[in-house]
């Protein structure tokens, strides 16, 4: 109930962005159930076509950024990877170009832990940049 109440204390521009990631999150996370990464990332560049003309001014980045955090709370299993998928592609629907990267890290017991972040004019956009210097990145994806 809280958080419908938030939704509908938003703008109305707020509210068709989060419902527009809230969209894009649970396909995103439906297709990483089924596919692999690889897959995913190719069914939506081709589904996702840059707009002609299309730009963003820096404080959308961080609304859409904030959007895509706050639309994952409703999809169960949004990880960091659900999560840079989305907006890697809605950043570029307004012709941005963004890196996606993936990284690891050994925990204390021993185990790997993975992470992906969305890099974009060479600031982190989504994914925790404070525990980035834990991880060793392994690849991306431009």
């Amino acid at each position: 109930m809280r958080r419908l109440r938030k939704f509908l204390a938003l703008s109305p521009a707020d509210q068709a962005l989060i419902l527009r990631c809230l969209g894009l999150l649970a396909v995103v996370r439906l297709g990483l159930n089924t596919l692999r990464v690889e897959r995913v990332i190719e069914e939506l560049n081709r589904w996702i076509k840059p707009r002609a003309g299309a730009s963003l001014e820096e404080h959308e980045l961080g609304r859409i950024a904030w959007a895509v955090k706050a639309a994952s709370a409703c999809v169960p299993g949004a990880t960091c990877l659900t999560q840079a998928l989305t907006l890697q592609s809605i950043l570029r629907s307004h012709g941005c170009l963004t890196e996606l990267k993936f990284g690891v890290r050994r925990k204390p017991d021993g185990q790997f832990h993975a992470h992906a972040w969305v890099v974009f004019r060479g600031r982190v956009v989504i994914g925790d940049d404070s525990l980035l210097p834990e991880y060793t990145a392994m690849t991306s994806f431009g």
